[in-house]
């Protein structure tokens, strides 16, 4: 193989991963757990290049746990702050981890937060949990759920106007 095919491949095989499509609806996943959110954190030391201040969309990971067998699901935001998951059972949760981390080089930083906020997942439906703000004002955490749900719906249905998701009833679910 000479080197021009295999660059066309490895080309090929990039375009192939940055076109990946959004999990579609179907008999075994009819349940849609989505929402955004942003990290603003002020005043935490750094010692090195990598930093938490800042406004931080990409990257946060929203641990929920089911209250009635314990277990844990992890969502992971992409760079818009965009979350979500098809694999997360009907139920009672709490929110009992926020985590961020950046690195830089061989350097970096990271903030966890365990909010124990409440929420309640319900089968068949898009649940969408609206906007989310974790304020990291050191050495303070807070929450707020600002329930900016239309914003989420319209800028999923923008990007992903063929989805099958937009077919279902969409939720708006509350975080407590």
């Amino acid at each position: 193989m000479n080197k021009l095919n295999f660059a066309l491949i490895i080309i090929a095989g990039f375009i192939v991963i940055g076109c990946a499509s959004f999990p579609e609806a179907d008999e075994k996943n009819e349940t849609l757990v989505i929402g955004h959110i942003a990290l603003e954190a002020k005043g935490w030391r750094s010692s090195s290049a990598a930093t938490v201040n800042g406004v931080k969309k990409s990257g946060i990971e929203i641990t929920m746990q089911n209250i009635n067998d314990n277990k844990k699901y992890v969502m992971k935001s992409r760079r818009d702050g965009l979350f979500y998951s098809n694999k997360i059972p009907e139920g009672r949760y709490k929110i009992t981890k926020l985590y961020y981390r950046n690195s830089s080089g061989k350097s970096w930083a990271s903030l966890r937060w365990n909010p124990r906020a409440l929420l309640s997942i319900h089968d068949g439906w898009v649940n969408n949990l609206g906007i989310i703000e974790w304020q990291c004002v050191h050495p303070y955490a807070s929450l707020s759920c600002n329930r900016e749900f239309e914003q989420v719906k319209d800028s999923f249905q923008e990007e992903f106007n063929l989805s099958n998701w937009n077919e279902k009833k969409w939720l708006n679910t509350g975080i407590r």
